[in-house]
């Protein structure tokens, strides 16, 4: 309880039926629903942490916008590394096809909704 309630994600566990492990890195996490599109992520199922090392604290807009003090909106930093999304024009536009997807299908199981009009 203590690591998630200084997630930037809280709010969004709050309203999921989930555990905050598996919002954060289980078989429905935004990270192992990136990662069946075929972008490497962590966390996720097959990459649950950074190694040892400590995990990236977000940056200013994560922790300023996202939930962990006592906002009600969640927010979930995404690094794109280039090698793989950023070096041309089709990797590119593959990651944002995957990215929509990801965030849809990560609305959809954990908010039981659907952002598809």
């Amino acid at each position: 309880m203590v690591y998630q309630n200084k997630s930037s994600i809280k709010a969004w566990v709050d309203s999921s039926s989930f555990s905050f492990i598996e919002v954060l890195r289980g078989p429905n996490s935004f990270g192992a629903i990136l990662d069946s599109a075929g972008f490497k992520s962590v966390p996720s199922v097959n990459d649950p942490g950074p190694g040892g090392m400590r995990f990236f604290s977000g940056g200013y807009n994560t922790a300023r916008h996202g939930s962990r003090s006592s906002g009600t909106i969640s927010a979930i930093q995404v690094e794109l590394p280039k090698p793989g999304v950023r070096e041309n024009q089709s990797n590119w536009s593959n990651f944002s096809k995957s990215i929509t997807t990801t965030i849809n299908r990560y609305y959809t199981i954990h908010l039981n909704r659907n952002l598809k009009k």
